[in-house]
């Protein structure tokens, strides 16, 4: 009878166990997917996230939260959007690349360089939307995270 209890106090702690697990996974989730490079958990610790570095790591979140919709994640296949490996082919610095995202449309007008020019033709229909609110050190964050991911 007592090796009965025994199995069942076992059992029943494994269930708690998980649960408590569970419970865990579902606090520290959404917090994984905010943009913040020092991340406080629900228990107090602080968490840097580092796979890609940390300007790569804010490089993901702004690629997804704003490229993805138009560019496919490898950077390699075109979509709506052309491919952003490469990029460095269209633009001579990254500086050149945040003013075409700060308005695509003006800069493709006043820019002399005919790559961009010549890419700019081709995906006419789908233009990139302007990106006002990107700051110089998102745009170098998320060619990071191109780079990361192409390389």
């Amino acid at each position: 009878m007592e090796k009965g209890y025994a199995i069942a106090a076992k059992l029943i702690a494994l269930w708690i166990g998980l649960v408590v697990f569970a419970v865990l996974l579902m606090m520290i989730y959404p917090v994984l997917k905010t943009s913040q490079t020092d991340i406080t958990l629900a228990c107090g610790n602080q968490f840097t996230p580092t796979f890609l570095g940390e300007k790569g790591h804010i490089g993901k979140i702004l690629f997804i939260n704003n490229c993805a919709q138009c560019h496919a994640k490898n950077m390699k296949d075109a979509l709506t959007g052309p491919p952003l490996s490469g990029w460095q082919a269209y633009f001579s610095s990254e500086k050149e690349f945040y003013l075409y995202l700060q308005n695509p449309k003006i800069y493709g007008l006043k820019t002399k360089n005919k790559h961009l020019k010549r890419l700019i033709k081709e995906y006419e229909p789908s233009r990139c939307v302007t990106f006002p609110a990107l700051t110089e050190d998102d745009v170098s964050s998320i060619i990071q995270y191109i780079d990361v991911k192409y390389y």
